[in-house]
């Protein structure tokens, strides 16, 4: 795969997935192979010093365009920081009492440290507010 004709916005078709995998798309595991080669594509980006979102999108890797990391990017911070708090409240619910006084003390620190963080996230961003600000959108191509 020719990983400097990628840009935002481009498509990698399953062919080249299989390929590499030697793996029909077909098979059952060829969904996990299409995670698998994200993790190729953003690692061959990252040493080129490009840091883009990419996903599976209807079958098919994708290297998102600005507009949809941005709202891609947004629902998945917003479902982990939903898991966090949901982490949180089953910690919460562990019998500290049924626990070694090192595991206890151990766990305690970690329920304390989770409340602060997710109180700080969720506190910022009911409170944040941002000023607009006009910025070139940056490329793959390199300059």
């Amino acid at each position: 795969m020719d990983f400097d004709t990628l840009d935002y916005g481009s498509v990698i078709p399953n062919e080249i997935v299989e390929d590499y995998f030697g793996i029909s798309s077909d098979d059952d595991g060829f969904r996990f192979k299409l995670i698998n080669f994200i993790y190729i594509v953003d690692t061959e980006l990252r040493s080129r010093g490009i840091i883009a979102t990419i996903c599976v999108r209807n079958g098919q890797i994708k290297v998102l365009t600005h507009e949809e990391a941005a709202e891609y990017n947004r629902k998945r911070f917003n479902c982990h920081v939903a898991g966090m708090a949901r982490v949180h409240e089953k910690n919460m619910h562990v019998a500290a009492t049924e626990l070694s006084k090192e595991t206890r003390d151990s766990h305690t620190k970690t329920v304390m440290f989770q409340s602060k963080a997710l109180q700080a996230v969720l506190r910022t961003k009911a409170e944040f507010q941002l000023d607009s600000v006009q910025r070139k959108a940056p490329s793959l191509k390199p300059a």
